[in-house]
């Protein structure tokens, strides 16, 4: 019984704590907090003088799969595409914890900080090399619900999360397993601390220089089956002409509409659908980006039209999502001035993709419109994400939403106004954008925290093969004794030595 309630807690229960810690903010936002502490279950696991190499692998195994089944299955993703999901996150759980055993065994400040620099490399691997939904797939999405302390993305991006949070509760681990080390580790933990108030402060100092009234209009699929399709007479007029005139009533210049909100056989400015926005933009002197499918082409685009009615610019899609068998674009972008202030534009899943949106970033953009099209399985994960692309790039975003969150959101991760569609029904939102200093060093280094994470592996990897210690081989029973205390003298088997 010995044997396997030690295996248990080590193997099963530890490793799944840490994997429902790091899941359930994923789920409840509210929960994020709990990632502080996520990983402190499993490293403390790791980092204990009688976890084996295969034990890690296992433990690697119970926290992949108790972190990625309970966000999979809620999404109702096609099965190919949640069983990939699962998989390939799991095996980057797996390889945590195989290196994190490594590097924690020998209880070295070099060891913690390699084991910390682990997760910002997996988390980059994870929507980088597999990228089926971009950095909605991170580790660490849910913390752009906290902007105030997620405000120091302007420098990392949100890979600076997973090496904050990676370095931070490894060297809290080895700290409390070997108190002789502390006066290294100790003031390494609260150098980071301090590094984390530090990027915190200076972004939320910075004041805006101006602001642009913005509103998005949003709708969802039994609003458009009510009323016929946005494209139809009555559509048309309930769910464009008359939220686009009231917001503009209310002082909006710049009116976004979700994803494929229209369609047009080959040019969009002899559709009815046209014509009708050209006059609406025309009467109210405002600029409407509208999110259109190009039947001839086979892509997804929005198109601008501006104060005078003309088409001013048409955008392509870029990133798909896997249930897209269309044309993608060549990321060429689009910006153009509304009274006077630089807008860009991304559709959905584009702003998943960090390649793209930190590019406007470097352009000076203040401004970016994304049209949008959900369901609502998903719509709260992708917005999370989305407001991560404004703290990152230093622009506002304004979010205009089919089956999922219509917002106004700042370069701070503020939101300035929301409207969830799937709970409150088609309408609109409206609201001063505040417009802060264009750019930031994330978007000229991008996910530097990677880079680094990968140095303090390679200097954890030279430690640890420098004093390396010495090889034994465990057995079930060596597995089952509890753990000595850190200046105590290691724990014999009574037995004979037994090789699994």
């Amino acid at each position: 019984m010995g044997v396997t309630v030690a295996a248990t807690g080590r193997i099963l229960v530890l490793p799944a704590s840490s994997g429902i810690l790091m899941a359930a903010p994923h789920l409840m936002p509210e929960l994020v907090p709990l990632q502080a502490a996520g990983l402190l279950p499993i490293l403390f696991a790791l980092a204990g003088p009688r976890m084996p190499a295969w034990g890690s692998a296992a433990a690697g195994l119970v926290m992949g799969l108790a972190f990625t089944l309970p966000q999979v299955v809620p999404t109702r993703m096609p099965a190919g595409v949640a069983v990939l999901l699962v998989a390939y996150l799991t095996l980057l759980w797996i390889v945590f914890a195989v290196g994190g055993r490594f590097f924690l065994k020998p209880g070295t400040l070099a060891g913690a900080l390699a084991a910390g620099g682990l997760l910002p490399i997996l988390d980059w691997a994870n929507f980088t090399l597999v990228p089926v939904w971009g950095t909605a797939q991170s580790f660490v999405r849910p913390w752009s619900t906290s902007p105030g302390i997620a405000a120091f993305v302007c420098f990392t991006g949100i890979t600076g999360i997973s090496l904050l949070l990676g370095c931070v509760q490894a060297l809290l681990v080895t700290a409390v397993l070997q108190p002789e080390g502390r006066t290294r580790t100790l003031p390494t933990l609260f150098g980071f601390l301090a590094l984390l108030c530090a990027g915190d402060l200076i972004p939320l100092l910075e004041r805006p220089e101006g602001s642009l009234r913005a509103a998005a209009v949003g709708w969802t699929r039994e609003d458009l089956a009510h009323h016929g399709g946005v494209a139809s007479p009555e559509g048309f007029a309930r769910l464009f002409r008359e939220p686009v005139t009231r917001a503009a009533d209310r002082g909006a210049r710049l009116v976004v509409t979700p994803e494929l909100a229209f369609s047009a056989e080959r040019d969009p400015a002899s559709e009815d659908w046209f014509l009708w926005a050209s006059s609406i933009a025309r009467e109210n002197e405002i600029t409407l980006v509208m999110g259109y499918f190009h039947e001839g082409d086979r892509v997804n685009r929005l198109l601008f039209i501006g104060p005078d009615g003309s088409p001013s610019g048409a955008y392509t899609k870029v990133f798909l999502t896997p249930y897209e068998s269309y044309g993608r674009g060549d990321g060429s972008l689009i910006i153009r001035e509304v009274r006077g202030v630089r807008t860009g534009a991304m559709i959905c899943q584009d702003d998943n993709f960090t390649s793209l949106s930190r590019r406007y970033g470097r352009a000076g953009v203040s401004v970016v419109a994304v049209p949008t099209y959900d369901w609502p399985a998903v719509k709260d994960a992708h917005f999370q994400n989305s407001r991560f692309r404004p703290m990152e790039s230093g622009y506002g975003i304004v979010r205009a939403a089919r089956d999922g969150i219509s917002a106004i959101v700042s370069a701070r991760g503020e939101i300035v106004e929301l409207k969830d569609h799937v709970e409150e029904g088609a309408g609109y939102v409206v609201g001063d954008l505040p417009l802060y200093p264009p750019g930031s060093l994330y978007n000229r280094l991008g996910h530097w925290p990677a880079l680094a994470g990968l140095l303090l592996v390679l200097f954890g990897t030279a430690a640890g093969l420098k004093k390396k210690p010495p090889i034994t081989t465990e057995t079930a029973e060596d597995l089952a004794r509890p753990w000595p205390q850190p200046n105590g003298p290691p724990a014999r088997s009574a037995g004979p030595v037994r090789s699994f």
